[in-house]
């Protein structure tokens, strides 16, 4: 493999590498979203004086999390 060679698979590497970890990224990001509304929702439901067994089937959080 020449040196030029050599240069451009450590360049697509590189390239590969950024994208996959900006695609993980994006999935945290996309999963803490949903999590985050899901406690949003729970604490509305809260408030309002719904019971945490049915906030719990609603949200799919758990007790502590509410």
């Amino acid at each position: 493999m020449s040196l030029y060679e050599s240069g451009l698979k450590a360049k697509w590497d590189y390239d590969n590498t950024i994208a996959f970890a900006r695609e993980e990224g994006i999935e945290k990001g996309v999963e803490k979203g949903k999590y985050e509304e899901k406690k949003n929702t729970a604490i509305k439901l809260k408030e309002m004086g719904m019971p945490i067994d049915r906030i719990i089937k609603i949200t799919g959080l758990t007790a502590k999390e509410i």
